[in-house]
């Protein structure tokens, strides 16, 4: 249902000085065309708002929406995956409070190029070096500064503050952001940023090498392995109620903790010797042939079995972590083929082609434009910007030892001698979105 706009102290709704029709007709640059704006009468779930459509050179799409009765404020909404699509349902959500509002497709239509096809060039793709660009950071940047540029033509004055949402690929997006451009946003939510994309999906690569052959992790063992897994770690914090508060607190071991198959003989209660061999590499994380670590393993907490909107009781590593088959490897696979790897090698690579000593080497360029693990955020900080990060530690498809890292390597950039809470940046192992919007909304102004 329609909820009322957010009003803040001391500042009243403002109302447009332009015409919704006349926003074509502005110009914003030679790359930009606005190819609609329509003023959308109010309905049960929205209010009357002006809604544009354009592009930005060469293929980035975007939508901004202006409310009539504006809070003076701009949220600018993430992607999820590979993007390639507008986030209307999330822009949906703060049109609804008051807020201006855009998102971008970053560059490509996922309908057309689907997982990261996009980066691949030939002859029908002419664009894909610069849609891998835009993908990582560049269509995020111009649509943001584009976004305000066009709530003060619409306003007759700029937002007071300026506000990034995102999750997963929009988790990274946000954190590029406060890395590349700390002038564009004032408070950034952060949610379980896939800040290091090529080190994520190598790590996706190494868990499906490890399960090729008899080694396989199949559905039917996660019930198995969940329940070894709660009985070794579930008290660790004192407490005893199906969750494990902090799994870098318990040290499970797969050849001690699991239950062994008689025989060897494989069934679903019980790990083969080949089947504990593939889960201690899944949990040591990926290494060379020398031993040297070069991506953190996964944490324990995800396998347990929990109830599933879509499909009743399910492990959380069924169909992201367990089999050779899921599609978070499908996902990973594309990556390398056409976006990770240099040069790329194309349609027909597969996982096993993976080279653990030779390929993270060829993984610089994409990681240079596309991760977001530079620590050094003092920039935003010293403008007042303000981050909230949270990701979940059950979380199979994202480490959450990514985010662990970097928010420990950010805080030693900026702490010196002034205690951690003057940082400007706060995390938290949990998930919630709207909550964590309305904490930065009163943190910042």
């Amino acid at each position: 249902m329609l909820t009322a706009p957010l009003v803040f102290a001391g500042a009243a709704l403002a109302g447009p000085v332009l015409k919704c029709d006349s926003v074509p007709a502005a110009s914003f640059g030679s790359e930009v065309k606005i190819e609609s704006a329509t003023l959308v009468t109010a309905t049960s779930l929205l209010p009357d708002h002006c809604d544009i459509r354009g592009t930005i050179w060469p293929e980035a799409r975007f939508a901004v929406k202006l409310p009539t009765d504006w809070n003076h404020r701009f949220e600018m909404m993430g992607n999820g995956g590979t993007a390639g699509a507008i986030s209307f349902a999330a822009m949906d959500r703060g049109v609804g409070k008051g807020y201006a509002s855009a998102s971008t497709d970053t560059g490509h239509d996922a309908a057309k190029e689907p997982l990261a096809s996009f980066a691949y060039p030939g002859p029908n793709n002419p664009n894909a070096k610069r849609k891998a660009t835009d993908f990582g950071y560049q269509a995020v940047h111009e649509t943001a500064l584009l976004a305000k540029k066009i709530i003060s033509a619409y306003y007759g004055e700029a937002p007071r503050f300026s506000y990034w949402v995102g999750c997963s690929t929009g988790g990274r997006q946000g954190l590029m952001e406060a890395q590349r451009f700390p002038e564009d946003f004032n408070g950034l939510v952060i949610g379980a940023p896939v800040l290091s994309g090529t080190g994520n999906n190598m790590r996706l690569i190494w868990n499906a090498q490890a399960q090729v052959g008899p080694g396989l992790i199949a559905d039917e063992k996660l019930p198995a392995l969940a329940n070894a897994v709660y009985e070794k770690c579930d008290r660790v914090d004192g407490l005893a109620d199906g969750l494990i508060d902090d799994p870098r607190n318990c040290v499970f071991d797969p050849a001690r903790d699991l239950p062994k198959c008689p025989a060897d003989a494989d069934n679903a209660n019980c790990f083969t010797g080949a089947q504990v061999e593939a889960l201690r590499k899944i949990y040591g994380g990926a290494k060379t042939s020398a031993g040297k670590k070069i991506s953190p393993g996964l944490p324990v907490g995800a396998e347990v079995v929990a109830p599933s909107a879509q499909s009743g009781p399910k492990s959380g590593w069924a169909g992201v972590v367990a089999g050779t088959s899921n599609s978070s490897l499908a996902r990973a696979e594309s990556y390398m083929k056409f976006l990770v790897l240099d040069p790329a090698p194309g349609l027909s690579w597969n996982f096993r082609m993976y080279d653990f000593d030779t390929d993270p080497q060829k993984m610089a360029a994409a990681a240079a434009f596309m991760d977001a693990t530079n620590p050094d955020l003092r920039p935003l900080k010293q403008r007042g910007g303000k981050i909230l990060q949270y990701h979940g530690w059950a979380d199979p498809l994202i480490n959450a030892m990514l985010s662990v890292d970097y928010y420990e390597a950010a805080l030693q950039r900026m702490v010196a001698r002034r205690p951690r809470n003057s940082t400007g940046y706060s995390w938290f192992q949990e998930c919630f979105t709207a909550a964590a919007v309305w904490a930065v909304e009163r943190w910042i102004g």
